[in-house]
């Protein structure tokens, strides 16, 4: 897996990315730009495609559980809120 061993060249948590898709995968589709440069999650439903771009997996996170659609029961420790 070349982009896995990139990300982790780079200092990249696969931790935290692994949450992301955990979360938010059947919803956003995630990815990152060069190293260095921003996160973004695209979403493809609906008429218009939707893009979220951010600077580290953490914003990006905190970013798409406040979006409309996504799944609203995710609490800041990544577990459902009850």
């Amino acid at each position: 897996m070349p982009a896995l061993r990139q990300l982790l060249q780079h200092g990249y948590d696969t931790g935290k990315l692994a949450a992301i898709v955990a979360d938010f995968g059947g919803y956003w589709q995630v990815e990152h730009l060069d190293p260095g440069s921003a996160w973004i999650a695209v979403n493809h439903d609906g008429h218009h495609p939707q893009i979220i771009a951010a600077e580290d997996l953490d914003s990006l996170w905190d970013t798409l559980r406040r979006v409309p659609g996504s799944p609203s029961m995710i609490g800041t420790d990544h577990t459902l809120v009850q």
